[in-house]
């Protein structure tokens, strides 16, 4: 018989601990782009504004 790994995630949002499924879709686009800003400022990059 196969076990089916699982995975249930949690973001911290101001001190509270909320479901990820139960979050918004503009939360969740938020929150994605916010860690991938972190991850790429973390190895030297930095977004420029797309105005032009």
């Amino acid at each position: 018989m196969k076990k089916e790994i699982t995975s249930t995630i949690y973001v911290s949002i101001n001190g509270e601990y909320r479901l990820w499924d139960s979050l918004s879709m503009e939360e969740k686009k938020d929150i994605s782009i916010n860690l991938n800003d972190r991850a790429m400022q973390a190895i030297g990059y930095q977004r420029k504004d797309k105005t032009a």
